[in-house]
């Protein structure tokens, strides 16, 4: 598959943690590196445990549903 080339900036700190994540052997470069925590990142399901603190106007827009899902689960299920 062709890959895209993109631009980002990091601060130096999270771009020194990736580079010492570069091995030169399973991981290869910067971009394979970057590519590799974002498409971890994507698929792990980081909340496993939330709370939800709604003020009592709110709670019904919550529940409220949009394409038959209520607006608290597809934001729920963004994560």
């Amino acid at each position: 598959m062709k890959k895209q080339k993109i631009a980002i900036s990091l601060d130096k700190k999270l771009l020194d943690l990736v580079d010492s994540k570069v091995d030169g052997s399973i991981i290869r470069s910067r971009s394979q590196a970057i590519e590799l925590f974002l498409h971890r990142g994507m698929e792990e399901k980081s909340v496993e445990n939330a709370v939800i603190l709604l003020h009592k106007d709110h709670q019904k827009t919550s529940l409220k549903k949009i394409d038959g899902i209520s607006l608290i689960k597809k934001q729920i299920s963004f994560f």
